[in-house]
């Protein structure tokens, strides 16, 4: 069927037990598939832990967000992650009075 958007996020409780649940990463794959085959593009939200991202990093194509790589972060934070270059996963408080 149609789908009325160019981008299909899926939830984070969708990814919390990958990592001890082959099932569970088995069936996120197939929603990968699904939504891919009607030529739309996927955010994968919710990778909290090394092991999730490993599980996820090599599929090609879809794009991950989540505490993994780092907490919320303010406007001014995310201008200094882009203006010094921080590398992700991002483990340390930022200093945005630089």
């Amino acid at each position: 069927k149609q789908l009325p958007a160019e981008t299909i996020k899926i939830d984070k409780s969708f990814v919390d037990d990958i990592a001890e649940q082959p099932d569970d990463l088995d069936f996120l794959l197939g929603m990968i598939r699904m939504i891919e085959s009607k030529k739309k593009s996927v955010i994968i939200e919710g990778v909290a832990t090394a092991e999730q991202f490993q599980l996820l990093k090599d599929i090609p194509s879809i794009k991950l967000q989540g505490f993994h790589f780092s907490e919320p972060v303010t406007a001014d934070e995310l201008y200094f992650i882009l203006r010094d270059n921080v590398k992700l996963p991002l483990k340390v408080p930022l200093n945005t009075r630089s």
